[in-house]
């Protein structure tokens, strides 16, 4: 198993290397707006849904979990 350290700098790094071509979505939230993202992490597909807020500045985190189903992104499809 891995270490929570670990995991949290695969999430660090996923968000600081977003591309547009990871790009999925932006859905409306009961308080935010937020964009989905497909990354590809050690050959796996990871869903990635991040609020931005331009005005602190800062990024929130909502969602970083495996793919569930293959997610169409700009760049092509991301598969579990």
């Amino acid at each position: 198993m891995r270490s929570f350290r670990s995991l949290l700098r695969d999430v660090w790094e996923a968000i600081m290397g977003l591309m547009m071509s990871q790009y999925a979505e932006t859905v409306e939230l009961t308080w935010d707006v937020a964009d989905v993202y497909g990354v590809q992490i050690d050959g796996e597909g990871w869903y990635l849904k991040i609020a931005i807020d331009e005005e602190q500045p800062e990024v929130a985190v909502i969602s970083f979990h495996p793919l569930e189903r293959r997610l169409k992104t700009r760049g092509g499809w991301v598969n579990p």
